[in-house]
């Protein structure tokens, strides 16, 4: 059997942050599964979250974990940033990572608690801690 698909894991992670009605208020669905190319483009509207997958580990064929860093953005200060992310952590923290329809399941733990500061590329102020997701094909 695979492993289970990294791009199925994202989805899933960016699904549950959008569905839950506090982390939507905050951002709408500037969810991004990756940094903003160009962060000084008119359209980069702020606050957003940017989820960031990095490398893992397969014990056997079919289970995998991986690190997913998850970086809240702020354009008005450092506390906006911890609010988003304490938001996304409230619901991903030891959640089920399941949807019909998509190939792979899971869940996410938090492992490291965040790290702030501010990025003078994108100029915004940032929360950033790192999620380990365990995920097996279905």
């Amino acid at each position: 059997m695979p492993t289970a698909s990294l791009a199925d894991a994202k989805f899933l992670v960016r699904d549950l942050l959008l569905r839950d009605s506090t982390v939507f208020g905050l951002v709408g669905s500037r969810v991004h599964g990756g940094h903003l190319m160009d962060p000084d483009a008119q359209t980069a509207q702020y606050p957003l979250v940017v989820l960031d997958l990095r490398s893992g580990v397969t014990s056997i064929s079919s289970f995998q974990r991986v690190t997913l860093d998850v970086w809240a953005y702020s354009r008005e200060n450092s506390g906006e940033a911890l609010v988003l992310y304490d938001a996304c952590q409230k619901v991903l923290q030891q959640e089920l990572l399941r949807k019909d329809g998509v190939g792979s399941a899971g869940y996410a733990v938090e492992q490291t608690r965040p790290s702030e500061g501010y990025n003078d590329m994108l100029r915004a102020y940032y929360a950033q801690g790192e999620f380990a997701l365990r995920l097996v094909n279905r």
